[in-house]
C-alpha cells in the first residue's frame, strides 16, 4: 500500500507535464493509451481556464457526449470501524461490503488513489479526506487500510463511528449513445475524442467545449432566455425550456453564442458552443 500518491497529481500545463512522451503522450491532452501517466482526476489547466480531468474508460467514450461516472452501486455507506481511529492517524481500517469494488467486494492495491472518504460519529463532526493510497482485499467483508491525505484531526472510537466512501469518479468513466438509461450516473465531463475502451484519457471539464444536443431538444438556445443547459440520460444537452429543472437534471453549463441556433453538428446537434460548468 501506498503512503503518497504513485502517479503525477499536480495542476498540470503542458509546460508542467512529465517529459516521458513515449507512446502518445505527445499528443498531449489527446493522448489515450493503455499506460496509465497520472493520478485519475489530475488536473490540467489551459492558458484560457479550459480546464481537463485524467481518467479511464470503463466502456468506449464518445466524443462530445457526457462521459458519466460508472461507479453506481460501489459506494460504501455506514461503513464499520473495526479498529478505533487515533486524532493524528493517516491511516484508517474500514470494512468493505460485497457491493463495494467495481466488480463487487474485491479492490486492487491502490485502487482508490483519488477518492474520498467520510468518517463521523454520534459526537464528532464529520471530515472528509481524500485517499491516496490502499492494500488490497480480496473478498467482500475484508477489512482494508486506507490511507489519507492529510491527518484525522481526533479520535473517533469503533461505537458510534461510521465512514461512507466512494471509489475514484474518473477511474471509472462510461457513456452509451443513444440510451437514456444513465440517470443516476454523475456526468464527470466531456471526451476530447473518441476513446477505446479500457483506455487512459482527458476529459474537458470548464470552459468552451462542443456538446451534443439531442434527448428531445436538438436546438437548445432557439428562444430567447433559453442559456442553460442540462445534460440527460444519454449523455446529451438539453435546453432548460425542455426539461424539469426541479426534476434534477445536473447542469452541464451555458451556451455561449448569440444566435438563436446553429444547424448541423455531430448526431444532428444543434447547439453552439457551451461554457462547460462541470469542475474548475
Amino acid at each position: 500500500m501506498s503512503k503518497n500518491f504513485t502517479y503525477p497529481h499536480g495542476p498540470l500545463s503542458w509546460i508542467a507535464s512529465p517529459n516521458d512522451f513515449t507512446g502518445s503522450n505527445n499528443l498531449g491532452i489527446y493522448a489515450q493509451e493503455t499506460t496509465q501517466r497520472y493520478i485519475y482526476g489530475t488536473r490540467y489547466i489551459m492558458w484560457d481556464g479550459r480546464v481537463f480531468k485524467y481518467g479511464n474508460a470503463v466502456t468506449a467514450l464518445r466524443s462530445s457526449f457526457g462521459a458519466a461516472n460508472y461507479t453506481s452501486n460501489a459506494t460504501q455507506n455506514g461503513a464499520a470501524l473495526p479498529t478505533a481511529i487515533v486524532a493524528g492517524d493517516r491511516t484508517v481500517q474500514i470494512t468493505i461490503a460485497n457491493t463495494n469494488g467495481y466488480g463487487g467486494g474485491a479492490i486492487a492495491e491502490n485502487e482508490l488513489a483519488g477518492s474520498y472518504l467520510e468518517i463521523q460519529c454520534t459526537d464528532c463532526p464529520a471530515i472528509t479526506r481524500g485517499i491516496v493510497g490502499n492494500d488490497y482485499v480480496s473478498t467482500a467483508g475484508g477489512v482494508i487500510n486506507v490511507t489519507l491525505d492529510f491527518p484525522v484531526p481526533q479520535a473517533y472510537p469503533t461505537s458510534g463511528s461510521w465512514c461512507d466512501m466512494i471509489l475514484n469518479p474518473y477511474r471509472y468513466l462510461g457513456n452509451i449513445e443513444g440510451s437514456s438509461n444513465l440517470g443516476y450516473q454523475a456526468w464527470m465531463g466531456i471526451p476530447v475524442d473518441d476513446i477505446t475502451a479500457t483506455y487512459n484519457c482527458w476529459i474537458q471539464t470548464w470552459g468552451p467545449c462542443y456538446v451534443v444536443a439531442g434527448g428531445g431538444d436538438s436546438t437548445p438556445g432557439d428562444t430567447a432566455g433559453d442559456r442553460t443547459v442540462y445534460f440527460v440520460g444519454d449523455g446529451s444537452i438539453n435546453g432548460g425550456t425542455a426539461v424539469t429543472i426541479e426534476s434534477g437534471f445536473q447542469k452541464a453549463g451555458f451556451i455561449i453564442d448569440a444566435t438563436a441556433t446553429i444547424a448541423g453538428g455531430s448526431a444532428g446537434g444543434g447547439v453552439p458552443i457551451v461554457m462547460l460548468q462541470i469542475s474548475i
